[in-house]
């Protein structure tokens, strides 16, 4: 994936540039296996993706894993949230380990 086929968020300086960049890259492979793996049209796709975010959301101790498509779609969402993590990383800055 091109840098410049993606929109990067204003002002997102290196490294944070590099990481989101390369997750990204793996989160959109993640998407077209999920779609070679169901079948199912993009928007489709979109509604399982946002469904298992949701579940995720509503079961604080994570979602039982019983399928390889759960396993995908586990994936996707966890290469969501490292995206997540880098946003927020760089607007309130690395708050682990601050008193």
């Amino acid at each position: 994936m091109e840098e410049d086929e993606i929109e990067l968020p204003d002002g997102l300086p290196e490294p944070y540039r590099s990481k989101y960049v390369a997750i990204l890259a793996m989160k959109d492979a993640k998407f077209k296996e999920l779609q070679a793996v169901v079948g199912l049209p993009e928007y489709e796709i979109e509604e399982l993706v946002d469904n298992w975010a949701d579940a995720d959301l509503d079961n604080p101790e994570g979602v039982k894993i019983s399928t390889p498509l759960q396993a995908l779609l586990q994936e996707h969402h966890e290469l969501c949230e490292q995206l997540e993590d880098i946003l927020d990383e760089f607007t309130f800055g690395d708050e682990e380990g601050e008193d």
